[in-house]
């Protein structure tokens, strides 16, 4: 009785570990998609904002702004990748132990 159980525990945590590891493969996969696509696309937005600096539609500091924040928000998408990329890394780790 006591190896049956033992094996149920077993198998409970090798399914835990591969659901907990499935789930942060994919954030970690989303979040670097987001980021592949906002390089993808600053490009295109940011040769339409310039056009609207030339055209007089926005001013160099709301342009200078966007920039910093597109800048900001690229840092911050990077950064949330490489932390779930390491939060993954640590689960498994410890699933592991």
């Amino acid at each position: 009785m006591v190896d049956e159980a033992h094996d149920w525990t077993d198998e409970q945590i090798a399914a835990l570990e591969s659901r907990m590891s499935a789930a942060y493969e994919q954030a970690v996969a989303e979040m670097n998609d987001k980021l592949s696509q906002f390089l993808a696309d600053f490009d295109k937005r940011n040769e339409e904002m310039k056009s609207r600096l030339t055209d007089g539609k926005i001013t160099q500091d709301e342009y200078d702004r966007w920039l910093e924040f597109q800048s900001t928000r690229q840092v911050w998408l990077g950064k949330m990748a490489e932390e779930l990329a390491t939060y993954a890394t640590k689960t498994d780790q410890l699933a592991m132990s």
